[in-house]
C-alpha cells in the first residue's frame, strides 16, 4: 500500500500524543503519509513539523482527560470535524478510524492510605473513566462510518500483578481490561462491529518509569533496576511493534496481546 493510500485509509486519534508511546506513535504514522488527531494537555510540535516533512495529516485538540466531562465533547468536536471535511469531498467517513486510549497515569505511588482523594480521583478518572467515555461516543458518534472501526486500549503488566504503592494505577488498568472485554461482547453480532483491542506494551522508558523509579514504595527498587539493567524497550520501538500488530490484527471482535 503506497503512502497516499495509508492516509486516506486510517484515521488515528490518539490520546496522549505529547510524549512517551503516544508520541512515538503519532510520528511513525505521520511518517507513513497518515492522518492524526492527537490529544493531550499539551501540544508538541514535532508532530506538524513531521507531518509537513512526510506529508502525513496533523491536527491536534488540548484537553485533559483528567478533568470531569471533558472526553466526550472533546471526541464530539473531533467527529463533527471528520464528517465536516467528508461533506466537502475529502476522505473522512469512507476511512478506517481508530481511538488509542494511550493517556495515563502511574500516580499516587503511595500507600492507600497515604493518598489523598483528590489524586485517587484524577487517577481514576484518566486511567478508567475518559477511556470508557471516549469509546462511548466513538462507537455512537461513528455508527453510520462506513470504514472499519477499532479502539485500542493501551494496558500495562500491572492489570495482572498486584504491586504495593501502585494499588490505585494496577486496579484501573485492571478496569480497563475488563471494560473492553465487555464492550467487545457487546459488538458481537453487530453487523458493522467496532474491533476492539487491549494491548500491555511493556515496560518503556517514559516519564511513567521514571517516576515509579524516584517513587519511595516498595516496588521502587525494582524499577531501578530494570533501569539499570537495560530492561527498558525505547518508546519508538514498541510504537513500531504496536502498528504492525494493529495493522496485521485479524477482524476478531477482541483481541489481547503484549509486545
Amino acid at each position: 500500500m503506497d503512502r497516499r493510500s495509508i492516509r486516506l485509509s486510517q484515521t488515528y486519534i490518539i490520546t496522549g500524543v505529547s510524549s512517551g508511546l503516544g508520541l512515538e506513535l503519532a510520528k511513525q504514522l505521520l511518517a507513513d503519509g497518515c492522518r492524526v488527531i492527537g490529544l493531550s494537555r499539551s501540544n508538541n510540535e514535532n508532530l506538524r513539523q513531521c507531518a509537513q516533512e512526510t506529508g502525513g495529516e496533523y491536527s491536534f485538540y488540548p484537553v485533559d482527560l483528567s478533568e470531569q466531562d471533558q472526553a466526550s465533547s472533546i471526541l464530539e468536536q473531533v467527529i463533527d470535524a471528520l464528517g465536516r471535511e467528508a461533506s466537502t469531498g475529502k476522505a473522512a467517513e469512507s476511512s478506517d478510524i481508530l481511538l488509542v486510549n494511550n493517556a495515563a497515569a502511574v500516580k499516587p505511588l503511595k500507600m492507600i492510605e497515604s493518598c489523598v482523594p483528590e489524586e485517587i480521583a484524577a487517577s481514576i478518572h484518566l486511567n478508567v473513566i475518559a477511556p470508557i467515555q471516549l469509546t462511548a461516543s466513538f462507537i455512537k458518534l461513528t455508527e453510520g462510518w462506513s470504514g472499519g472501526r477499532k479502539i485500542i486500549n493501551i494496558s500495562s503488566g500491572s492489570a495482572k500483578y498486584p504491586a504495593p504503592g501502585m494499588s490505585v494505577y494496577c486496579c484501573s488498568k485492571s478496569a480497563l481490561n475488563m471494560f473492553s472485554q465487555c464492550v467487545a461482547a457487546e459488538q458481537e453480532g453487530k453487523e458493522r462491529p467496532v474491533q476492539i483491542m487491549v494491548v500491555n506494551p511493556g515496560m518503556m522508558e517514559t516519564g511513567l518509569q521514571d517516576e515509579a523509579r524516584h517513587s519511595d514504595i516498595p516496588v521502587t527498587p525494582y524499577f531501578i533496576q530494570a533501569k539499570e539493567q537495560g530492561a527498558l524497550a525505547d518508546p519508538s520501538v514498541t510504537a513500531a511493534k504496536l502498528l504492525s500488530a494493529i495493522r496485521s490484527a485479524e477482524p476478531a471482535a477482541y483481541m489481547e496481546f503484549s509486545l
